[in-house]
């Protein structure tokens, strides 16, 4: 009987061991009729420079190496976010320049997979030099070697970069016995994450870091809640967690001190809760989500705070910003967008495979009399959604999109997947607004007619937060920069007609044709 059962697992092992090779050799020759397919039928398979000490210490990430008589095939890999990345790089000899790039297998996360391996970026790294390596950049291709990494993908854009690099090395030793520097098969934690256990709170006058471990030492709370997402989509989720007031007492510091807070991710994501919300809301370090610990990609932590839409449920938390002092806006300029942004020159972001124009908002910024460094930038869209941002962050490298899917759109190459804010009615700052005139429409109600939609100018200053006392003038900038003052009184009887992305005022007794913008006369005083 003993022999029996050595002689099952005997033939259970041999099996295995034949399905295993059978799966193995299947997608090799898979592979091999793919490399066929792009250098051609009479290839070698390069056995020697697989086993080379060189090569195994300097490229870890070769797998297999294919030559024709005018070219070479290179297969790679390198981990990127969730799992081995696997690369085909299509070599010229001659020229000594890259044909092309095909992801042959990936484990990324599918929102990514698909844009890394969508051909528009794979076609990014066509014709680059075979004698020096490729270099993500994340916004502009200031040099030959630059590639444009896939926004809000940058561990899995940074993986196929590091995969052809891998091959790039490999060919140089292979063919002009150049030895290069050492390609990574790893994408380092540091690129994607500052650290995932741990947050920093910060009140102003002190800093101090928690860990998740210290966390779970507060009393913690388990709530049956919902998370409204901003595309509609409801999700009941159990979340568990301490509060965040709870946290701040036993570090003897009162949340009702403070008149808002800044929530950032590891991913740049930034979410400014209210002082209405510090105040009257639960904010939950949630660490347990649906009795299950929070998940790898939303390490340390997720804000929930029940009741408020998710856009404010930060994941991967990374600091709390906790401020004494907010600056209230006072509008006191109201400005249309295409005007605004005449003289600036656009710049056209690449998203998804589309080059959109946009406009780097440092740049619009600098047209205001004054931008107070501590306000915030506010974005409101066309669904109701309020977003702000830190002044600092939309100075640098951030635009305003334009035209193309979900335009106008905030985007910047630190963002995530599903991180904008898409259809924006209209932004402001402590002291001005913007607002672009078809967007606008679906929020203020008017009435359409064949000149175009007829709302009333009092609507449009009140959505922009321009309080009007009744001694107040306004100065009205319309065609080729003339002036024209306007009482508070007028208003009444003042309205904006937008059409095709104009604005004309009409008043009770004149029609002023396009404006530009509207100032509080005293404004200009100042």
């Amino acid at each position: 009987m003993k022999n029996r059962w050595i002689y099952f697992v005997i033939i259970a092992i041999i099996v295995g061991a034949a399905v295993y090779v059978t799966i193995n050799n299947s997608a090799y020759w898979s592979e091999k009729k793919i490399v066929r397919s792009v250098i051609g039928d009479s290839i070698n398979e390069n056995l020697d420079i697989i086993a080379d000490k060189y090569v195994k210490e300097y490229f870890p990430g070769i797998e297999r190496v294919y030559s024709s008589s005018d070219k070479s095939a290179i297969i790679t890999h390198c981990l990127g976010y969730k799992g081995p990345v696997r690369v085909l790089t299509v070599i010229d000899n001659a020229k000594k320049q890259v044909l092309s790039v095909r992801i042959l297998t990936d484990n990324e996360t599918a929102e990514y997979a698909e844009h890394i391996k969508s051909q528009w970026f794979l076609d990014r790294f066509a014709n680059k030099e075979a004698l020096v390596n490729c270099v993500m950049t994340a916004l502009e291709a200031k040099n030959a070697q630059d590639i444009i990494q896939v926004t809000g993908a940058t561990v899995s854009s940074q993986a196929v970069v590091n995969s052809v690099n891998c091959a790039l090395g490999v060919w140089r030793y292979m063919l002009l016995e150049v030895k290069s520097e050492k390609v990574a098969d790893v994408i380092p934690q540091e690129m994607w994450q500052k650290d995932e256990n741990s947050f920093v709170i910060n009140t102003g006058e002190q800093s101090f870091r928690i860990d998740t471990d210290e966390l779970k030492q507060y009393e913690t709370i388990t709530l049956d809640t919902v998370l409204h997402k901003t595309t509609g989509t409801k999700i009941n989720t159990r979340v568990q967690g301490p509060l965040l007031s709870e946290v701040l007492k036993q570090k003897s510091i009162d949340i009702n001190a403070f008149k808002g807070a800044g929530l950032t991710g590891r991913d740049g994501y930034y979410a400014l809760l209210s002082e209405d919300i510090l105040k009257n809301r639960s904010i939950i370090l949630g660490y347990m989500y649906d009795d299950k610990p929070i998940i790898e990609s939303e390490k340390p932590l997720r804000v929930a705070i029940p009741d408020e839409m998710g856009v404010y449920w930060v994941m991967m938390l990374s600091q709390v910003d906790l401020y004494e002092d907010i600056p209230e806006k006072d509008i006191k300029a109201l400005h249309v967008f295409d005007a605004l942004v005449n003289g600036i020159e656009p710049y056209y972001y690449e998203y998804y495979g589309s080059k959109d124009k946009s406009y780097e908002i440092g740049k619009i910024l600098a047209k205001f009399i004054n931008v107070n460094q501590k306000g915030f930038f506010t974005m409101t869209s066309t669904d109701g959604l309020v977003k702000n941002e830190t002044i600092a962050m939309v100075r640098e490298r951030y635009f305003i999109k334009t035209e193309g899917l979900d335009a106008p759109m905030n985007i910047t190459p630190n963002f995530k997947l599903g991180m904008n804010v898409k259809n924006i009615a209209l932004f402001t700052t402590t002291d001005d607004a913007v607002f672009f005139p078809s967007m606008l429409t679906q929020v203020i109600a008017g009435d359409d007619t064949d000149e175009g939609s007829i709302i009333k100018l009092a609507d449009v200053l009140n959505a922009a937060g321009m309080k009007i006392e009744p001694s107040e003038e306004l100065n009205i900038i319309y065609e080729n920069d003339k002036e024209k003052l306007m009482k508070a009184e007028e208003l009444a009887n003042a309205d904006i007609i937008i059409k095709d992305q104009k604005v004309r005022l009409r008043t009770a007794d004149a029609d002023l044709g396009e404006i530009t913008t509207i100032k509080k006369a005293s404004y200009l005083r100042e």
